[in-house]
């Protein structure tokens, strides 16, 4: 377990030199939303990038900010809508946001059109996504305190905040990496992020396991 400094452009490096370091040419990005934050950067790199969300809007914009480049190709579609098989499937922020099924389903499914995975995690326990959880009871601790109209803004760099957690999932490191273990993942590395004294995301370099 590597334990260093939260940063976005450190983050991106790692995931460009693993799939390098396993001659990826194929890479599917599973909720690449519009794309501008790490879809359209692989495709500059050379690799043969997909991105799927299934947010219409998202893959719009995704289209509309590729400009002329041809590849990556987005796609408005679920993962159990996506046959091809691809050498490295991408998950960077997004099993946290599923329900249980459809976190199952994710995990499932993605071990059966790739090699090797990226996934990216909050830790559920950082204090962003305890912020999160506050969002849950925003206007009872507001209504309480007597500060119901008082305007919350949102934690910066956070995707839970007190106008609203989109959060559903709190994984800590153990029991991702039993979920990993259960859908037949084997860990090749893993990293904690820091911004505070608590780890803020892990990342895990994971490749299909032998039958």
């Amino acid at each position: 377990m590597k334990k260093e400094k939260y940063n976005e452009t450190e983050r991106h490096e790692y995931i460009i030199q693993k799939c390098d370091s396993v001659n990826a040419k194929k890479v599917l990005d599973v909720g690449c939303g519009n794309g501008t934050r790490l879809t359209n950067e692989l495709a500059d790199w050379g690799f043969k990038v997909v991105g799927i969300d299934i947010d219409k809007p998202s893959i719009e914009d995704a289209n509309r900010l590729k400009g002329k480049r041809k590849n990556p190709i987005y796609k408005n579609e679920c993962i159990s809508e996506h046959a091809d098989k691809h050498d490295v499937i991408l998950a960077l922020g997004v099993l946290e946001h599923l329900p249980d099924k459809t976190l199952d389903l994710y995990l499932s499914e993605m071990n059966t059109i790739g090699d090797y995975f990226i996934f990216s995690i909050p830790y559920g326990y950082s204090s962003s996504e305890f912020i999160g959880r506050l969002g849950k009871y925003k206007n009872k601790i507001l209504t309480f305190l007597g500060l119901k109209k008082l305007w919350m803004s949102p934690m910066p760099d956070s995707t839970c905040n007190l106008e609203g957690n989109m959060h559903v999932q709190y994984f800590t490191f153990k029991r991702f990496c039993n979920l990993l273990d259960k859908y037949g993942y084997d860990i090749v590395e893993s990293h904690k992020f820091y911004r505070t004294i608590l780890p803020q995301q892990f990342i895990f370099f994971c490749k299909k396991r032998e039958q």
